[in-house]
């Protein structure tokens, strides 16, 4: 792999080479290319951690990148989680591989989403060994316990870096344990905000990370029948919207076949809305239309939000209202 960066902190620190990092999350994906093992050799000699295997996640899972999984459940997660769920450190929800990847992945080329924004992908420190602890599961979130034990072993396994990409409006008292045994522990800093109070891990003792901006955009032109354009954005991979004879406004949904939706969905901006946004266009779908247009205050959340909008049979593009106003004149 090619490793070839600019001068500077990453170059010195060798790209994280000897290293270790633990991450507790929602599991991972052992066949990531993020995780191949090319190039490396053994792992460090402090190294005391396993390979703990489950369904979907045999020894050979891990390698000398990923060099260690387990896996943590008690009796409120086994009442709670997904019925997809799998008793291993498989990932079912994409949330630990993202997080361990962004920590340590490997430097991967010709990499992009849907064959969008194409580029290379890498972590913090994608010389560094990775080790996951799955204590989080798809429908139930994070147990207090799982975590805490999942802690303790990253202590045991000889973790240089403990990652922690969760997080609630309670402090986890816990990672002082994690800080007394010499490691750094990394935690997010939270998804609310840009308004005051919203940042979470605050604690004096972690390293607490916000969120950053990326150099990626998803332009999508809507062009209306006098010509009028739009930019907006979304994870539009389909050509079936190309042409179209007819943008209506969501009144009967057993007329829209061949056309364009374009409707309000009213309500709080939520967890809730979102999911409407989806039903509406999976309804569109269904019965023949070609594509849906919403309006919505905060149009990128929605992507990021929620991951049905990339399977969707139809385009899905969330607009801002200045645009929602001017296409609502169009068809007035």
């Amino acid at each position: 792999m090619d490793y070839r960066q600019p001068d500077g902190l990453l170059a010195k620190a060798k790209y994280g080479d000897g290293s270790i990092i633990g991450v507790i999350d929602s599991g991972i994906t052992p066949e990531s290319a993020s995780f191949a093992d090319t190039g490396y050799g053994p792992p460090p000699s402090k190294w005391k951690g396993i390979c703990q295997v489950g369904p979907s996640f045999e020894a050979k899972s891990c390698n000398w990148k990923l060099i260690g999984a387990r896996w943590y459940v008690d009796d409120d997660v086994l009442n709670g989680m997904s019925e997809r769920e799998i008793l291993s450190p498989r990932d079912v929800e994409g949330h630990g591989t993202h997080t361990a990847s962004t920590a340590g992945g490997n430097i991967v080329h010709n990499t992009s989403f849907l064959g969008l924004a194409a580029g290379t992908a890498r972590g913090g420190a994608p010389r560094a060994r990775v080790a996951m602890y799955k204590a989080c599961w798809s429908g139930f979130g994070c147990s207090s316990a799982t975590v805490l034990k999942a802690m303790d072993d990253a202590v045991h396994d000889g973790v240089d870096v403990l990652s922690l990409s969760i997080g609630s409006s309670k402090e986890d008292v816990g990672t002082l344990h994690v800080v007394a045994n010499g490691i750094s522990v990394v935690y997010s800093a939270g998804n609310d905000g840009p308004i005051a109070q919203t940042v979470e891990n605050s604690s004096p003792w972690l390293v607490t990370v916000a969120a950053a901006t990326m150099d990626r955009s998803f332009p999508v032109a809507i062009t209306l029948g006098n010509n009028e354009k739009f930019v907006a954005q979304s994870f539009v991979v389909l050509d079936t919207a190309s042409q179209f004879s007819e943008i209506q406004q969501y009144t009967d949904e057993d007329t829209v076949k061949g056309k364009i939706v374009f409707c309000y969905v009213g309500g709080q901006f939520n967890e809730q809305s979102t999911r409407l946004y989806i039903d509406v266009t999976m309804a569109v779908a269904a019965k023949g239309g070609r594509g849906v247009i919403l309006p919505r205050f905060y149009t990128e959340s929605i992507l990021q939000d929620d991951p049905l909008v990339t399977d969707l049979d139809i385009p899905f593009v969330p607009i801002d209202y200045e645009i929602a106003q001017r296409i609502d004149q169009y068809i007035r």
